[in-house]
């Protein structure tokens, strides 16, 4: 899989005001406190996309919109940037570089880029993938039911709104995108290997015991599921929310690009360990996979694949991003795990926050002793 990308330096891009070189590999944890950047990182990858999709289609345009495609909401250039001109310059696994050069036009509602048309032939990697996947952190909740739609490649959406859909439809996997997974998972050898069983036995890894019935109802096209014979509304967000990470992770192809918001929203500590190591197994199934996290748990599921060897250590790389406190520059800290799952850095700042409330506590109790 020589095509996933291993670097991009973001200049001009809201908090990057200076170059900033993020580094990827197969499996990509974006970690940090709340506004330091990591969302802005996937909106520059997605950013990034729609450029190449729209000059694939149309090699002359010039316009790429910041409020449209993937339900990106970015205002107008005055809240992205100070600067005349964005740039984002990547590096692929092939050594192979690209650079993507936006002018930036005042108070508008889209930027423009001036290097397109050199650089087409060179979109040969997961990025630019038709089949790509990217679920935001809001997605569908608890629905009864839910809208079909017509697909050029399988999608569950970017809220997950097409995932029953998905299960109704009865996609049955051609050639096994499972790998190693059945060594996790399923024993029974007999399960099929149609979406709708394997969405089952993954949705049972993570949250145990619960099995999705989904139908479609052709008077209205429209599709519903239930989960252990309930209706969505009675069981919670928890598996609404899980089941299109499950979904997209069982469809996504080989050399594709899988972007995934807070995997850990609204599950239990229990399920957001699976689902980390679901992830992981995605990533070394030959999915390019980045994950925006504030989860331990989802990050040591992680650790844990590569301990049992599921993905190796060396695909997996974790990015702690802070901020400086005197200059608000953004830094980021590259942590990698190693073979028995340990991180080779931790900074400051990352995840130590029960370390230090346990501290707290202990001395509030010696003071009322």
């Amino acid at each position: 899989m020589n095509n996933i990308i291993t670097s991009v330096a973001i200049n001009g891009f809201k908090g990057f005001g200076d170059p900033t070189k993020i580094s990827f590999e197969k499996l990509t944890v974006l970690a940090g406190a709340n506004s330091v950047g990591k969302s802005s990182i996937i909106q520059a990858l997605l950013l990034s996309r729609m450029t190449i999709g729209e000059g694939k289609k149309n090699i002359s345009a010039k316009k790429i919109p910041l409020n449209k495609n993937y339900l990106l909401a970015l205002g107008d250039t005055r809240q992205i940037t100070t600067k005349k001109q964005i740039n984002f310059d990547f590096t692929l696994q092939s050594e192979e570089s690209f650079n993507l050069n936006y002018d930036v036009p005042i108070e508008s509602n889209y930027i423009s880029y001036n290097n397109l048309k050199s650089l087409v032939d060179k979109f040969n990697n997961c990025l630019a993938s038709p089949d790509f996947h990217y679920l935001n952190a809001e997605r569908i909740g608890p629905r009864p039911l839910h809208e079909n739609t017509v697909f050029t490649l399988p999608n569950v959406g970017c809220q997950g709104e097409f995932a029953i859909q998905l299960l109704v439809d009865g996609l049955t996997f051609q050639t096994s995108p499972f790998k190693n997974f059945d060594k996790i998972i399923h024993t029974d050898k007999s399960s099929r290997d149609d979406l709708s069983t394997q969405s089952d036995l993954w949705m049972q890894f993570i949250i145990p015991d619960i099995s999705i019935t989904a139908n479609r109802i052709n008077e209205i096209n429209r599709s519903t599921a239930k989960y252990n014979q309930h209706t969505p509304p009675n069981v919670g967000f928890g598996i609404s929310y899980i089941l299109p990470i499950i979904v997209s992770g069982l469809i996504a192809k080989e050399g594709s690009m899988f972007i995934v918001e807070n995997p850990e929203a609204h599950l239990h500590p229990f399920g957001q360990s699976r689902i980390g190591q679901f992830l992981a197994m995605v990533a070394a199934s030959g999915v390019q996979v980045i994950v925006e996290t504030h989860s331990e748990h989802v990050i040591n599921g992680m650790r844990l694949a590569a301990a049992k060897g599921f993905i190796s250590h060396n695909d997996v790389l974790i990015n702690f991003l802070s901020k400086d406190e005197e200059t608000n520059k953004i830094n980021v800290t590259a942590i990698e795990v190693d073979d028995s799952g340990d991180l080779t850095d931790f900074p400051p700042g990352f995840f130590d926050q029960s370390a230090q409330d346990l501290v707290q506590l202990t001395r509030i109790r010696r003071q009322k002793i």
